[in-house]
């Protein structure tokens, strides 16, 4: 893939300055982020596989979160309901909030279910019935720091009690987990820092 062979997503000549991706279960391409113009979070969606976007609008945010306040890092269920992390941009905060949304990401409900653990990013997965939550401990200012796992078994309105993993490492907030029979396998990404860890450290690959 050529750099020159990749297009700036624009809608209605107004450039996507940060977002975050997925695809709906009907293939619509979703992404929920903010413009140079605005810094307000809004959907962008594509019905032409990313040729051409639409804004839907700016988002709300109800129950435990603030209007204003970051989604990202989406993640589509089975049902069609959106999990997301949502930020209070308290960088040393103390609560795990993760937010839901039953209407292709224009409305986020904000759950709040470990008022003794603060993390990061957060991503999920589906095991039959149940999601799966794997999240960064926010360990700031360390880099490396335990996952947390937390299960749902009403599609995401309310989840169990945080643990600490005692295996799942993680330097950087993103990652991803697949299922496979029994077997969950998680991949984290890794992270340089920007320098300030010379050689950075390395993602793993995890089964659980």
């Amino acid at each position: 893939l050529n750099v020159s062979d990749l297009a700036t997503i624009s809608v209605g000549g107004t450039e996507v300055n940060w977002g975050d991706f997925c695809i709906l279960n009907d293939g619509t391409y979703c992404i929920i982020g903010f413009t140079k113009e605005s810094s307000e979070f809004q959907v962008f969606t594509s019905s032409d596989h990313g040729v051409t976007w639409e804004n839907k609008g700016v988002i709300s945010i109800t129950g435990d979160g603030t209007d204003g306040n970051e989604i990202s890092q989406p993640c589509v269920m089975s049902s069609g309901r959106i999990m997301a992390t949502y930020w209070d941009n308290a960088v040393t905060g103390t609560v795990c909030k993760i937010a839901y949304s039953d209407d292709n990401g224009m409305t986020w409900n904000v759950v709040t279910f470990g008022s003794d653990y603060s993390s990061t990013g957060s991503f999920f997965s589906e095991i039959d019935d149940t999601i799966m939550m794997i999240a960064r401990m926010n360990a700031y200012p360390n880099y490396e720091a335990p996952a947390y796992i937390s299960y749902s078994n009403d599609g995401g309105n309310t989840w169990s009690k945080v643990v600490a993993s005692s295996t799942i490492k993680m330097h950087a907030d993103e990652g991803v987990a697949y299922v496979h029979g029994n077997t969950v396998e998680v991949m984290t990404l890794s992270r340089d820092y920007n320098g300030r860890n010379p050689g950075g450290q390395v993602g793993n690959l995890y089964h659980y």
